[in-house]
């Protein structure tokens, strides 16, 4: 889990924008265990041949990805030193912060000029950051 660095780019570029509309959509996430194999046969699937399905297959794995992180970070605050808790509470509402500065960027007046595929990809990007949150706090637990 973790060691797979195939990205979705290398598995759904050509063929899913092809049926669209023959752009190129980038899809940049890094593969990560079961919860990227969801979302990988989420967009092989019939319903992703179209955004809206592709959206639905996105969002269910942000959902996924921010359970995952949810559980890490509620294991890791129970084996953790009083100061040490307090220092990642605080980090934790830091990179949450962080994360709604990042949603009110994404969303703002630039994007109404962007299609959407463009959109998705965004979309994914924002299921990289729980990723990339997610495995810190689970590697945290690995060396724990």
């Amino acid at each position: 889990m973790g060691q797979d660095r195939t990205t979705i780019i290398g598995h759904f570029r050509k063929p899913l924008l092809a049926l669209l509309s023959g752009l190129t959509f980038v899809m940049a996430t890094p593969l990560h265990g079961e919860s990227d194999q969801s979302l990988k046969n989420c967009l092989s699937g019939p319903n992703a041949t179209q955004s809206a399905g592709m959206n639905d297959c996105i969002v269910r794995a942000a959902e996924e990805w921010s359970r995952r992180m949810d559980s890490a970070y509620q294991r890791l605050l129970t084996k953790l030193d009083p100061t040490s808790r307090k220092l990642l509470e605080a980090s934790q509402e830091d990179w949450a912060t962080y994360r709604m500065k990042e949603l009110e960027f994404a969303h703002g007046p630039w994007r109404q000029q962007s299609g959407t595929f463009e959109q998705l990809d965004i979309a994914l990007l924002r299921v990289e950051e729980l990723q990339n949150r997610t495995l810190t706090l689970e590697g945290y637990l690995a060396g724990m």
